[in-house]
């Protein structure tokens, strides 16, 4: 319910806000929602599992065989809500802020984002921080393409990977059903305690470090080619004037 409320509402104000001319970056040729795709799985995977994996060297914290896998949460929780996340913190507000003043657009969403997941159990700090930056990491995430493919798919594959797979706890909450369960016998400065995975140092560092590399990707992408005399409709659909004035976004990809 969520989720198709969040949509209606985007599509709503670019129907009547925008007369219908603004893109939310759902709009994609099949190539670049695979590309995307993969690029979010790949950030996903490097994260999580480098971090469990550090935590697993440093500490005695370990993973044990699981009840299996819940398609069922996955498929009605994990999905819908990273979604509906994804068209509310990455979507038409933070879109229209991205045209006014970049930097502010992460930072005040980022804070709203964390914001919102002040309720959850086991909040601490470091959870909190990580939290913050990972709103960060998503910003960028949808500033590489302008698009929300990527966001949406490094944000589902996050929590399912975390949880349902590796039996972290998810933002704090818990779930019974997962393909593994851990036995956190460590610091939850390292292992993140109850708030899980999101709450470990390691995992706080690797999120800085790919916000850096996403940063450096969205810097080299936009200054990639000239700058051109463009109209407004091709700097929102493919970012800047230097991508709009390429021949196409196949052609800006490649």
């Amino acid at each position: 319910v969520s989720l198709l409320a969040a949509l209606v509402a985007s599509l709503l104000c670019v129907r009547f806000c925008d007369r219908g001319k603004w893109r939310l970056g759902l709009a994609a040729s099949g190539r670049s929602i695979v590309l995307q795709s993969l690029a979010g799985l790949a950030v996903a995977s490097a994260v999580i599992c480098l971090a469990d994996l550090l935590i697993m060297g440093t500490t005695n914290f370990r993973h044990v065989r699981g009840p299996g896998f819940d398609w069922w949460h996955v498929l009605v929780l994990f999905i819908p809500a990273a979604a509906h996340e994804e068209l509310v913190f990455r979507g038409y507000p933070f879109q229209k802020l991205l045209s006014w003043n970049r930097t502010a657009a992460v930072l005040v969403v980022s804070g709203i984002f964390m914001a919102a997941h002040l309720g959850n159990p086991g909040v601490e700090w470091i959870g909190m921080s990580d939290v913050f930056v990972a709103g960060v990491l998503l910003s960028l995430a949808y500033m590489v393409w302008n698009s929300l493919w990527f966001p949406i798919v490094l944000h589902i594959w996050w929590n399912v990977l975390s949880g349902p797979i590796l039996g972290h706890e998810v933002s704090g909450l818990p779930f019974n059903t997962t393909l593994l369960k851990t036995i956190d016998t460590g610091p939850s400065l390292l292992t993140g305690g109850p708030f899980g995975i999101e709450a470990s140092i390691y995992t706080l560092t690797l999120d800085v470090v790919a916000c850096i590399v996403l940063a450096a990707v969205v810097i080299r992408r936009r200054n990639r080619i000239p700058a051109a005399n463009v109209s407004i409709d091709e700097i929102q659909a493919y970012g800047t004037p230097a991508a709009a004035a390429a021949t196409g976004l196949e052609n800006l990809e490649r």
